[in-house]
Order: C-alpha cells, then sequence, then structure tokens
C-alpha cells in the first residue's frame, strides 16, 4: 500500500475516531458538568502517563525494528507478548503502593478520591497492551487493522458508556466500566487479527532481539516522557491552580483544537516505518510531508475558530463557553507543532531518537515557567498562549536540527579541517 493511500486510510479513520472521542466527550460534560468532566480528564492523564511510564518505549522500537525487516515477525510478536505481561505486573506492583500511600497527597488538590487513583493503576496493563499489539500493526505497514484497533475501541467505549451513564446513572464508575470493556475488546480482536495472519511466536534469538529493542526505546523514553508533559503540563497545573471545573472547561478546549491533528497523525502514523527502512534518503518525503500537513492543518484550524463558540454552545452547553478564547490562543501552536511531530518520524525512524528526546526537554523547560507565569494572571488563557510559545520553541529546534542533521559528518569534517590547518599555521616559523 502507498503512502498516500495508508495516509488516506489514518485520516478517515482518524475522522471517524474524534468524532467518537467528541461523543464521548459531550456524553461525559453533559452527564458530570465541568467539575466531573476535570476529574475524568485528570485520571485519563494519569491512566495514560503510567502506561507509558511503563512500556519503556516498547511501542516505538517494535515500529523500528519491524519497519527495518531485519528480524522475523514472530521474534518481535514474543518480545511485545512477553513485555506485554511483564511490564504490566511490574506497573501493578510499583504503582499501587505508591498511590495507596502517597495518593492523597499527590491528588489532594485536585479533589479526586483516592479509589479513583487507585481505579486508574489497575486500568494501566490494559492501556499498555493495546499500545503494544497496536504497534505491531503499525511496524508491519497494516494501516487498515491498527485503525480498526482505535475504532472498536472507541465503538464500544460509546455503547458501554451510554449504558452506564444515562441508563444506570453510574457517573464517573460508569466511565472506568466503559473504558475497561473496550480495552478487553480492542485487545481481544488484535490477537485474532495476529492469529489470522498465520504469525507464530519464535523463541529463537528473542533474547538478544529484546535487548536491542529495549535499548532502542529507551533512547527515545524519556523523550516520550517529556513530551507527554508537554501535551499534558499545561492541563495539570490548570487543574493545580484553578480547580476541576476550570480543568474540565479547558479539556474542552484542548480536545477540539487537537482535532486539527488528526492529519498529522494520519501522515506520521504511515511515515515512521517508511523512514525506519529508508534511512537518510527519506528526508525528502518527510520535507513534502510537513508542509502538505502545515497547510491543511492551517485549514482546519481557521474552520476550528470560526465554528468553536457555536460548535461549544451546541453541543456541551453555555457553561463551557469560556473554553473558545483559550482555543484561539491554542490554535497557532497546534499548527507550527505539526512540523515537530512529522520531522520526529524521521529522527526516530534514523536511529536518532534522543534528538527528540532534546527538543521535548527545550519545549518542557519553556512551557512550565510560562504556565506559571500565565495562568494565574490570564487563567486558561494563559495557559494556551504558554503552551503556543513551547510548540514554536519546539518546531524552530526541529527546523534547524533536521535541515543540519543530514550534514552532520560533512560539518564535523570540514570543522577537524579547520582546526588542522590552524595548527598547521600555528607550527609555521
Amino acid at each position: 500500500m502507498s503512502l498516500f493511500r495508508e495516509s488516506t486510510v489514518s485520516f478517515v479513520s482518524l475522522i471517524v475516531a474524534n468524532i467518537g472521542y467528541l461523543i464521548i466527550g459531550v456524553m461525559i460534560a453533559r452527564a458530570l458538568g465541568p467539575e466531573g468532566k476535570g476529574a475524568w480528564a485528570i485520571i485519563l492523564m494519569i491512566i495514560d502517563y503510567l502506561a507509558l511510564l511503563s512500556n519503556l518505549g516498547l511501542d516505538a522500537a517494535s515500529v523500528y525494528y519491524l519497519g527495518q525487516g531485519n528480524h522475523s515477525k514472530g521474534q518481535i510478536l514474543s518480545v511485545i507478548l512477553y513485555a506485554t505481561i511483564g511490564l504490566g505486573l511490574i506497573a501493578l506492583f510499583i504503582f499501587t503502593p505508591i498511590v495507596w500511600l502517597w495518593g492523597d497527597a499527590i491528588f489532594a488538590k485536585s479533589e479526586l478520591d483516592l479509589s479513583l487513583s487507585l481505579g486508574a493503576v489497575f486500568i494501566v496493563p490494559l492501556v499498555l497492551g493495546l499500545r503494544l499489539i497496536s504497534s505491531y500493526f503499525q511496524g508491519c505497514l497494516k494501516i487498515v487493522k491498527y485503525n480498526v484497533l482505535i475504532l472498536i475501541q472507541l465503538f464500544f467505549q460509546i455503547i458501554v458508556l451510554y449504558f452506564c451513564l444515562m441508563i444506570l446513572k453510574w457517573q464517573i464508575w460508569g466511565i472506568f466500566i466503559s473504558y475497561v470493556a473496550s480495552l478487553f475488546i480492542a485487545i481481544g480482536t488484535g490477537a485474532i487479527f495476529v492469529q489470522a495472519e498465520g504469525t507464530r511466536i519464535q523463541f529463537n534469538g528473542t533474547k538478544e532481539l529484546a535487548q536491542k529493542m529495549f535499548r532502542y526505546g529507551f533512547k527515545g523514553y524519556v523523550g516520550n516522557l517529556i513530551q507527554f508533559m508537554n501535551y499534558k503540563i499545561d492541563l495539570f497545573l490548570v487543574n493545580l491552580l484553578l480547580g476541576l471545573s476550570a480543568t474540565g472547561i479547558y479539556s474542552i478546549a484542548v480536545n477540539l483544537a487537537g482535532l486539527c491533528w488528526f492529519i498529522s497523525y494520519a501522515m506520521a502514523t504511515s511515515l515512521f516505518p517508511r523512514a525506519s527502512a529508508s534511512g537518510k534518503s527519506s528526508a525528502r518525503l518527510i520535507t513534502r510531508s510537513a508542509l502538505i500537513c502545515l497547510l491543511l492543518t492551517a485549514v482546519s484550524a481557521g474552520m476550528l475558530a470560526l465554528l468553536c463558540k457555536p460548535v461549544i454552545r451546541l453541543l456541551y452547553g453555555n457553561e463551557f463557553l469560556p473554553a473558545a478564547n483559550a482555543i484561539y490562543f491554542l490554535l497557532p501552536g497546534v499548527v507550527i507543532f505539526v512540523y515537530t511531530r512529522i520531522v520526529a518520524t524521521y529522527f526516530s525512524g534514523n536511529g536518532k531518537p534522543l534528538i527528540n528526546s532534546a527538543i521535548s526537554l527545550a519545549s518542557l523547560a519553556v512551557s512550565i515557567p510560562l504556565n506559571m507565569i500565565l495562568i494565574p494572571w490570564l487563567g486558561l488563557t494563559g495557559a494556551a498562549l504558554a503552551i503556543t510559545c513551547a510548540y514554536t520553541v519546539s518546531s524552530a529546534l526541529s527546523y534547524i536540527l533536521f535541515k543540519y542533521y543530514p550534514l552532520d559528518k560533512r560539518l564535523i569534517d570540514l570543522l577537524q579541517k579547520v582546526i588542522r590547518f590552524k595548527q598547521a599555521l600555528q607550527i609555521q616559523p
């Protein structure tokens, strides 16, 4: 399947997925109001971060080694299977006592019940399993199956959520139940897909492969953790400084602005394994893809800016209207950050995920102090402005490093020649 067809499949799937996310968000906001919406946003952030913390970068490593094609699918699948079980159990063993002992202190300012935080911990192994099996299909360029897993999980979450929230009136625990049920169904579907392909687990060489995969994964692991904080630090600080109701309103702004990213997500899904297979020769493809994504994202952002107020009023209600002002300041950053997302696939595909880590760290170093300064001063608008500034820094660094990274060897050779020339001049009488 060509890059265009793969991206088109991912594009259509992400449109459907974003509609699904929108439906879920509307149901939660209508049923629980701003405070309940804020509580679930924080819980979901905990789940996602702990799942990311647990996978040690293995999802990216799976895509990288499957894209290279130097190891059999069965070997990589065996690493994924054992890592899902092992890392999931380790996550429960480590995070459960932490939340049990210090959960009140960690989440007290979020006004969250300790049992909700413990519930989040027990969902982590399921999220981890779905991400790892999804990475297998992404690395194999089975983009249709990769997207089907996303859509199946959302479809069943919506069905169970409606039953739990609208009929049984189970409030936030109904959201938990719907999420867990949908994860089980999606993981089971992924297992059926793997079995239908005829891929068999292979133990020969698995130990050595696992070591290589974890080494590669760890290179980008810290960067992924930092990048997640870039995505979510504003939400966390809004909750810390302004409370759950403000968090619920701001989460609507973040979710709606994030809809503009579906184009870059679709493109990046196919670009990563291709960059891994093509190496530095993929630079031209990355450049062209980044420009296309920037243009299309700018158009979608302009449409959202025009429609966000009536959309919020219609879907969520007047109590969520303050989210519109935050959206206006988020959108420039959302557009600019597209460049970072596309270029990141190039660095990861060339075995240089540490470059992405460095970019993420620089962006976070801008984001945290700006959020701390601007949120008390400007409220939700200040959080949005801080994130836009951080995303601008991230994309500027991505542009500089991407432009000069293919020339790194020649630049080093040139510097060495200059040094030798200066030394020669110094020893002349």
